[in-house]
């Protein structure tokens, strides 16, 4: 895991479905959304690296989330209209 360019796409699956597994909780804080993802990645990750690197990751990973404002879901793709 400690190789964050070559997993990030597996990280980014993980802490993606643990926060859309939480859409019950309110998210809005950096600390809760941490500890969210910081749980997820012990679970995926087993021991295979050290909390500190994990707790970066999540921490890391919260701030972008709530800086872009994500609470849902992506967005759909665009409709393109062949009306003229």
């Amino acid at each position: 895991m400690c190789d964050m360019i070559k997993e990030r796409i597996r990280i980014n699956k993980i802490l993606n479905e643990a926060i859309a597994s939480s859409v019950d909780r309110d998210l809005t804080k950096l600390d809760e959304l941490t500890q969210l993802c910081f749980a997820a990645l012990q679970v995926h990750y087993h021991g295979a690296c050290v909390d500190e690197c994990l707790e970066a990751t999540a921490r890391e990973c919260a701030a972008r989330r709530l800086a872009r404002g994500d609470d849902s879901e992506p967005s759909p793709p665009l409709q393109v209209s062949n009306a003229v």
